[in-house]
């Protein structure tokens, strides 16, 4: 009898081999015998490593005992080799079950990744649009980081519009590797913007309220129905599809009433209640009027160094027929890293 010093009542703790021999009786038959079912169940989970459940299996134990008909050290022992070898058997079973469970499931989400895939090569609604304009923008390789980022981590199978001023053969890899990929020549609009802005760069910025504009020149956009104008210096960093099905059902972009209308990003700290321009979302029936509308107060201003100043005027202005929905920023789907808060998001990583 053992008394367990974490245990308030009197009980039984497991046997060792030699306290066996001491506590239980050997029948005539020379199978043990427990008169009590507590100890009973000590040694069969301490020796035969069987985890005991109630009556319902105490006679499974008791016949695992009886076969062995052990009497003497020796067979004690042959039986517990016996049970171990059988014990370290069903773990490499179970070992190699769970690695085979993995590779099925590794499977699988390789077959849905592709499934996705493959039900958004049909689904033409959305297109990203992007500009890279003048000999700075075509000698780096912003182009081309998006672009691999956006198929290769971002999973994305739409279209890819891009409008430069570069030659067609800057980013015939692109046009290549991608059939989606499209290159439009900012010539193709009649009625071109003027480089009238003092800041060379908002020459270039005014083209996005052209973005619908240039959509309305190829045929095969007929079918696209929202454009996600984006920055070309963004880096996809997870798959995008989520990002579209949760902005579109959480805003219900496209649905309800047909009034101008234009989703966009909130900006940094003190432009917080102004949006983002680099980042937004255009449906092509009801946000041509909004990106007019921008328009006119950006042609207004030629000596503004921001195209957010002009959307600030936009804001303010009562006649204004655009509603602007400016959707907070979200890190688990977008961030707008800045040089403000550098030091914060370093003491987080």
């Amino acid at each position: 009898r053992k008394r367990r010093d974490d245990d308030p009542q009197d009980s039984y703790g497991p046997l060792t081999g030699h306290q066996y021999t001491a506590l239980v009786h050997i029948k005539n038959d020379g199978s043990p015998r427990f008169t009590d079912k507590r100890l009973f169940q000590s040694y069969v989970q301490d020796v035969f490593q069987f985890e005991y459940h109630g009556d319902d299996e105490m006679g499974l134990a008791e016949k695992m005992i009886m076969t062995a008909g052990h009497q003497s050290k020796g067979k004690f022992a042959a039986i517990e080799q016996k049970v171990r070898r059988q014990k370290r058997k069903e773990q490499e079973e179970l070992k190699k079950k769970k690695e085979e469970q993995a590779k099925d499931q590794q499977k699988s989400n390789s077959n849905d990744d592709k499934g996705a895939v493959a039900s958004r090569t049909s689904d033409d609604k959305r297109a990203i649009f992007l500009i890279s304009m003048g000999e700075k923008a075509a000698n780096n390789t912003f182009v081309e980081r998006f672009c691999w980022t956006a198929l290769n981590i971002g999973k994305y199978n739409g279209w890819i519009v891009l409008l430069t001023d570069a030659d067609q053969s800057r980013y015939q890899q692109q046009l290549d590797e991608n059939n989606k990929f499209v290159i439009l020549h900012p010539n193709l609009h009649k009625n071109l913007p003027k480089s009238t802005f003092s800041y060379a760069a908002m020459n270039y910025k005014q083209y996005k309220t052209y973005v619908l504009e240039y959509m309305d020149f190829d045929k095969r956009f007929d079918d696209v129905e929202l454009v996600y104008y984006l920055d070309v210096d963004i880096v996809i960093g997870n798959r995008m599809q989520p990002l579209f099905d949760n902005l579109e059902e959480h805003y219900q972009i496209g649905k309800g009433d047909s009034s101008p209308r234009i989703w966009m990003w909130s900006g940094h700290h003190k432009r917080a209640n102004i949006p983002q321009g680099g980042q937004m979302i255009l449906h092509r029936k009801r946000s041509q009027t909004c990106l007019e509308e921008w328009r006119s107060f950006l042609m207004t201003d030629f000596k503004s160094l921001a195209d957010q100043d002009a959307m600030k005027k936009l804001l303010n202005d009562k006649s204004r027929k655009c509603d602007f929905v400016v959707m907070p920023r979200d890190a688990k789907y977008i961030d707008f890293p800045e040089t403000s808060d550098v030091a914060p998001r370093g003491k987080q990583l």
